[in-house]
């Protein structure tokens, strides 16, 4: 469960866990192959987010729906299927994406041939460079010091407390509002899904500027096109699992 926490500043407790998250992603970054991970992933709960991107013709796929990406706590790995995806892409059984940057995806081929396709996003890099083209997150994300409460655990208290940021970009004519908090979760393999050079996306516009250590529960954009919207509905408990030896 997520630790309740309305200061958006890194508290020590904090620290120290992003730390060990840290070492833990240079561990698995030290792997040069897929081979030395676990055969199989289990997965004990699912990010549900609402979206609406009124840039996309009503009707149409990606205009608005429900996307659901399985978490393991544990691990910071996210498992992605076709209800986050869609069901365009058969061939896709499932993306793992991991927080070392590394993303497998399960294909099985017309010919029923099944393998594992990896492909590898920077995440520390990407955020540095989109930081320093756009300025630093305290340049361009001011507290409204509007709070929010997300998602709700088995008990149905909430699990996230987050504020409300304004974003100014002088780059962009986008105004976008953004509710922001600490967090041990990291969800860059979610933000950088639509980053790889692959078919498969993601029809929700997650961040790419986000520092390590924050997420974002919801966002609103305005932009000379329409609004983009998404929200953190809920998390829910399941026991999911995919096995990798199915695939090697």
């Amino acid at each position: 469960m997520v630790n309740f926490n309305n200061n958006i500043f890194m508290n020590n407790k904090l620290l120290l866990i992003i730390t060990a998250i840290i070492l833990f992603i240079t561990e698995l970054s030290s792997q040069n192959t897929y081979d030395n991970l676990p055969q199989k992933f289990t997965f004990n709960q699912a990010y549900i987010f609402n979206y609406s991107n009124s840039v996309i013709p009503e009707g149409e796929y990606g205009n608005e729906g429900e996307i659901m990406i399985y978490y393991n706590e544990k691990t910071n790995c996210w498992l992605f299927t076709e209800q986050c995806y869609g069901g365009a892409y058969s061939d896709v059984q499932w993306v793992l994406g991991m927080p070392n940057g590394v993303y497998l995806a399960a294909i099985t081929d017309e010919m029923g041939q099944k393998n594992l396709l990896a492909d590898t996003i920077n995440f520390s890099g990407k955020i540095a460079e989109r930081l320093k083209d756009i300025g630093t997150f305290e340049e361009t994300h001011k507290n409204t010091g509007v709070s929010k409460l997300f998602g709700k655990d088995p008990m149905g208290f909430p699990l996230y407390s987050a504020f409300q940021h304004s974003i100014i970009n002088p780059k962009s004519r986008d105004v976008s509002e953004q509710f922001i908090t600490n967090s041990r979760v990291m969800m860059n393999s979610i933000y950088f899904f639509n980053e790889r050079k692959q078919k498969i996306k993601l029809p929700v516009k997650f961040p790419t500027d986000i520092p390590m250590g924050m997420v974002v529960l919801q966002d609103h954009t305005r932009t000379i096109d329409g609004e983009l919207h998404f929200e953190l509905k809920e998390v829910a408990v399941v026991n999911y699992k995919i096995d990798l030896n199915e695939f090697r």
